[in-house]
């Protein structure tokens, strides 16, 4: 649709192809935007949340170890962006904070919406383009049904992530007065830009060319090692996480010495957890961590450093600093005993305790 006209040429701020950029809270006073608003508030309140899943989805807290400095989270630049989990057009979850280390283009999409669908091509070159150096593409659908967004899929061969927003609640949390919105994360949560609006494709380029600047080397197409927040179905009360008996447990990921795949708290959860903690500069651990007897019902997994040796029967993690701090390990050995509900059930400073806490829990 061409730009309104007037007999002094088009209105800038009116045409729906010009993105507008931003780097802090302001407002745009942009007709079009408002027409969108109340467009897509109408839309919204119709639908309601007649397409969402049931499932625990939508805007989440940050865990506080994720963000140490209390730095501030909000739809601006400079913020932290705020975190959410949505479930994937393909029936996986995505979880915003779990890519950290990553650069991260978020964008705000829907298949009814014409500038959505010149924006695609461009979005879907960048990923092919820097997917193996770290970038991430994620297309949140603003609540459409599976069926509309696959067929969107399908015609514009889109590959990155598509978490499906079937509520709302994520869409509301980051201001989306229309789409298309394009959100650009730096590796360490930071908003850098904020596109409203249809992007040129050498805006796009260009932004992302700088926001991949920020690594220092290529960290490759899958989650990264480290802390992790968990999964909003095991703690739909947004309950702060930590090692203290009767919290949810904080979540990780941690790369298996055995070479063979990575390793989730969380993915393990169907059965009770028994983590033992054996840092690198702690002398009696690896006697500690071989004294645990085998508790039947619970998995055991151990963090050690490259070169220990761990008891056959467990599954043996390479040792994490940034793990061991979540945890609060001194220094010292630990065991920290998680229940099938991800909640922390006793802790141990010695292998000797660890009986007494069990039966404790029993």
């Amino acid at each position: 649709m061409d730009a309104p006209q007037t007999d002094e040429g088009v209105f800038p701020d009116e045409n729906p192809n010009r993105p507008r950029e931003y780097h802090g809270r302001r407002t745009l006073a942009v007709g079009v935007l408002v027409m969108g608003a109340v467009a897509l508030a109408l839309w919204l309140a119709l639908r309601g949340e007649s397409l969402g899943t049931g499932d625990a989805f939508g805007p989440a807290d940050l865990p506080r170890y994720l963000n140490p400095g209390q730095r501030p989270v909000a739809v601006a630049a400079g913020a932290l962006a705020p975190d959410f989990e949505l479930e994937t057009l393909d029936g996986g979850r995505f979880r915003l904070s779990d890519w950290r280390g990553h650069p991260v283009v978020l964008n705000f999409w829907a298949s009814w919406c014409p500038p959505c669908r010149r924006e695609i091509p461009v979005l879907v070159r960048l990923q092919h383009q820097y997917r193996e150096a770290g970038l991430v593409v994620a297309g949140v659908n603003i609540e459409e049904a599976r069926r509309s967004a696959a067929a969107f899929r399908d015609e514009f061969s889109i590959d990155f992530i598509l978490p499906m927003d079937f509520g709302g609640g994520v869409t509301r949390r980051y201001e989306v007065v229309g789409p298309p919105n394009s959100i650009f994360i730096r590796p360490d949560g930071v908003i850098d830009t904020i596109f409203v609006g249809q992007a040129p494709d050498d805006t796009f380029e260009e932004q992302v060319a700088a926001l991949m600047t920020t690594l220092d080397e290529a960290v490759g197409a899958e989650p990264l090692p480290g802390p992790k927040a968990l999964p909003l179905r095991f703690n739909p009360d947004g309950l702060p996480e930590a090692p203290t008996i009767g919290a949810p447990t904080p979540d990780f990921l941690a790369q298996r010495l055995d070479g063979r795949e990575v390793w989730r708290l969380s993915d393990h959860l169907a059965a009770p957890l028994i983590l033992l903690f054996s840092p690198p500069e702690c002398l009696a651990c690896p006697a500690e961590v071989a004294a645990v007897a085998r508790a039947d019902g619970y998995t055991m997994a151990v963090l050690i450093e490259e070169g220990a040796v761990a008891p056959a029967e467990r599954v043996a993690l390479r040792w994490r600093d940034d793990i061991g701090t979540v945890f609060e390990v001194d220094g010292e050995f630990r065991a920290v005993v998680i229940d099938e509900e991800a909640l922390v059930r006793g802790v141990a400073g010695a292998a000797a305790d660890l009986p007494a806490v069990l039966a404790s829990i029993e």
